[in-house]
């Protein structure tokens, strides 16, 4: 009997260690997020928080960006979640901002199958007190921002600059080509990753919009980022469409060959004006010896017509649209490609 007794204790033993052992990861990451007031309600379709560690914040913006972990193979990844904030004179609200991660997370998932967008891991929602908030958990890209790429370097040859203004426009033409057509919206050089050894990667897609074929009237986020935002989205009823990521890839190829900021423009010009102007194109390109056609394509790209308002009325989408040099991702590559001699690429 007292064998019997010995065995049974040890029996329960085991199977006290292999139930903790079990449930030793979800406890973890019950832990790790209570911590941080985060809670997921059972039965929910909310994110599998005993699936990742979140780290330390590494960018605020529209979205809070964190590192994090998954934590039953140690791969860093990026986790991404919906953020209360003043935008562009704008208060955007909770539902707002999980509006913009839900968009994003539709958009990633339509695109992702391209190799210069970054992948979902996972996605959901998770409580912090009483606040539903969305989130979106993606690869971590490896490399710099372009912004910070640029930094360590005094200019770039002018085959790099191709070479990255083609890698842009690859991804921009490959989500305008879909149906119905997507456009990123915030080109900018803290939204482009360079990975080592294979170049451009194309991030943040809470602006991105589908767009279906006579709707260019964007009614969400009306700004952008200043500098690289083209001035129709500031209208009260802002326009967007191709001509959006055609203005933005005007502003990053000038970007590159001047090493100028285009968020300080408004220092930079003369007029104090935040939108990239001819005789600011003109000195940093023809005026220092680059060729012409570089000059021509900018101007043409980012060119708007003077007067946006017509007898105090917003001008229409197809006045608007009928009014510009430049329509699309295509034309603006096509003219890069033309003079591929030039370039020596």
């Amino acid at each position: 009997p007292m064998a019997s007794n010995i065995a049974t204790i040890v029996w329960l033993g085991m199977a006290s260690i292999l139930s903790v052992v079990s449930t030793k990861g979800y406890k973890r990451a019950s832990r790790i997020f209570a911590m941080r007031g985060l809670t997921r309600f059972p039965g929910e379709d909310g994110l599998e928080l005993d699936r990742f560690y979140r780290g330390d914040s590494i960018r605020k913006g529209v979205s809070d960006v964190y590192r994090a972990t998954v934590i039953s193979d140690g791969t860093e990844v990026i986790w991404k979640q919906a953020r209360e904030i003043e935008h562009g004179g704008k208060k955007i609200d909770m539902d707002k901002a999980n509006e913009i991660i839900q968009n994003e997370i539709e958009i990633i998932s339509a695109i992702q199958t391209h190799g210069r967008v970054p992948k979902i891991i996972d996605s959901g929602y998770i409580y912090e007190g009483r606040k539903k908030i969305n989130v979106i958990v993606m690869e971590r890209i490896e490399g710099p921002m372009l912004k910070d790429y640029l930094s360590e370097k005094s200019s770039l040859f002018l085959q790099e600059v191709m070479d990255i203004s083609l890698q842009i426009c690859e991804i921009l033409e490959f989500m305008a080509e879909r149906d119905p057509p997507t456009f990123h919206r915030d080109l900018k050089d803290t939204n482009v990753i360079m990975r080592p050894g294979f170049g451009v990667v194309l991030i943040d897609y809470g602006t991105s919009k589908e767009i279906d074929t006579g709707d260019s009237i964007s009614l969400s986020l009306g700004a952008g980022s200043q500098g690289w935002m083209p001035p129709e989205r500031s209208l009260e009823t802002p326009l967007s469409g191709s001509y959006t990521d055609v203005y933005g890839m005007g502003v990053m190829l000038w970007h590159l060959i001047s090493m100028r900021s285009p968020g300080k423009l408004d220092k930079i010009q003369k007029s104090r004006s935040s939108y990239l102007e001819e005789e600011t194109v003109k000195s940093d390109i023809s005026e220092k010896g680059h060729p012409k056609w570089i000059e021509d394509l900018i101007l043409d790209a980012i060119y708007r017509p003077d007067e946006l308002f017509i007898d105090d009325k917003q001008i229409g989408e197809a006045d608007f649209k009928s009014s510009l040099k430049m329509l699309t991702i295509f034309q603006f590559k096509s003219r890069i490609e033309k003079h591929r001699h030039d370039w020596g690429g």
